[in-house]
């Protein structure tokens, strides 16, 4: 049986790897008209829940906070610049279900949501694997682009239309079925940020009033600033204790794995991303793939570029800069061989990570609807990640370990691939 990859495929996750790889930049998208104009941060509440037994604290996530304020709660996004002054984009008063009518005014401004919520939109196949964690996987009730989800129960869920698909045109650019969208009577609606209006899908829902959370998760700069997302989802369904030993865990299993670099007398150099339509993307030295790296054991290429955004480079930069990089991660849908790389530019031939075949696509981890798990998984399993990254870098320290997103190009195509890409089963 052979499964196509389409190509529409290829742009949308191409567009998702550039979340991937930014940490900030350009201006926020329109913010919510329910949004904080009080910063929530400066407010009288704490870090802390009102009750003992519910209670997070972020410390890594720069895009979120929340307080705690006796019978109620603020959470406050902000636009992803990883600063203290960055601009609120939405504040969210989360208040105990079916206490609306009889909670006393509030002294925070924001959107006011009854929880825990009961019926939530997801825009993003990435943001599956939070609630599956959280066990909440049954109150999704829409998706847009169901079919590249690769978590194992909202899958299930999305085939037995428990969940519906929401969503209208493809990739990056596809929209809300907004007819479907209302009779579906979400309580939120969970969507990517973006600061590029073509792919803005949210402004249109936010218009029409139903509230909507951006998650930002892609534009934190460390990995697990990424995955402490899971409490910004937490809140919703008032289980921060729940995301705070999930998120324990996660965080004890990474830094145990980043220590066993920590005394590498060797650091590979390692170049990244790919040429996409005329421009090759790079990650900043100060993205959440750079750190990856560093915490790998490996030296990025772009260590001295202080972006934490991707940006656009001429690839004969690329070129002088990486033909001298150990190893090569590329970011590209349909890349399955060293053969397929070297006929888009022979100029690749001349890398030394091209001639020691030491070159690795993301593409591991493929699902059943055509999906790349390197775009989903990893969020909630940095540690995996990195045990991935390790691995590659200095596999004498993980011998045992098998790569889940990350793929050895051969040099040429096996039995089991195509020069499409199509993968045989």
């Amino acid at each position: 049986m052979v499964q196509r990859i389409k190509s529409n495929r290829l742009a949308f996750c191409f567009m998702i790897f550039l979340c991937l790889l930014t940490g900030c930049g350009g201006n926020s998208s329109a913010p919510s008209s329910a949004s904080e104009m009080i910063d929530a941060r400066n407010s009288d509440g704490k870090h802390l829940a009102g009750t003992a037994s519910n209670q997070c604290l972020i410390r890594y996530a720069t895009g979120f906070t929340i307080s705690y304020h006796g019978n109620y709660k603020v959470v406050t996004v902000f636009e992803p610049c990883h600063a203290p002054g960055s601009k609120r984009m939405a504040t969210f008063v989360l208040i105990p279900r079916g206490t609306r009518q009889s909670m006393p005014i509030i002294p925070v401004k924001g959107t006011v949501v009854e929880i825990p919520v009961q019926r939530v939109v997801l825009r993003s196949a990435s943001h599956a694997s939070f609630f599956s964690l959280l066990g909440v996987a049954d109150r999704i009730v829409g998706i847009v682009q169901g079919k590249f989800v690769n978590d194992p129960e909202v899958t299930e869920l999305f085939h037995q239309r428990q969940i519906a698909e929401v969503g209208v045109g493809t990739g990056m650019e596809a929209q809300f079925d907004m007819e479907r969208l209302f009779s579906l009577h979400p309580d939120l609606v969970l969507s990517w940020w973006t600061n590029n209006p073509a792919y803005a899908a949210h402004i249109k829902t936010q218009g029409a009033g139903l509230p909507v959370a951006l998650i930002a998760d892609t534009e934190e700069n460390s990995p697990l600033g990424r995955a402490e997302w899971i409490k910004f989802v937490a809140s919703f369904f008032d289980a921060e204790a729940k995301a705070e030993r999930i998120f324990d865990d996660i965080e004890r299993r990474y830094s145990a794995l980043a220590a066993r670099t920590r005394n590498i007398h060797h650091q590979p150099t390692v170049m990244n991303g790919a040429s996409y339509r005329g421009s090759w993307f790079v990650a900043g030295g100060k993205s959440c793939f750079a750190n990856l790296v560093r915490d790998a054991g490996g030296q990025y290429i772009w260590t001295d570029d202080y972006s934490s955004s991707s940006r656009p480079v001429n690839a004969e930069t690329v070129m002088i800069r990486g033909r001298n990089a150990e190893y090569w991660l590329t970011q590209k849908q349909n890349l399955f061989s060293m053969a397929s790389l070297a006929a888009e530019d022979n100029r690749y031939t001349l890398f030394r990570s091209f001639q020691s075949k030491r070159i690795y696509s993301n593409n591991g981890k493929i699902g059943p609807g055509g999906g790349n798990d390197y775009y989903q998984g990893t969020a909630t399993r940095p540690d995996l990640l990195l045990a991935d990254m390790i691995a590659i870098l200095h596999p004498e320290l993980l011998p045992d370990h098998k790569l889940i997103w990350h793929l050895h190009l051969p040099p040429t195509l096996s039995n089991g691939t195509d020069d499409s890409g199509v993968r045989k089963k």
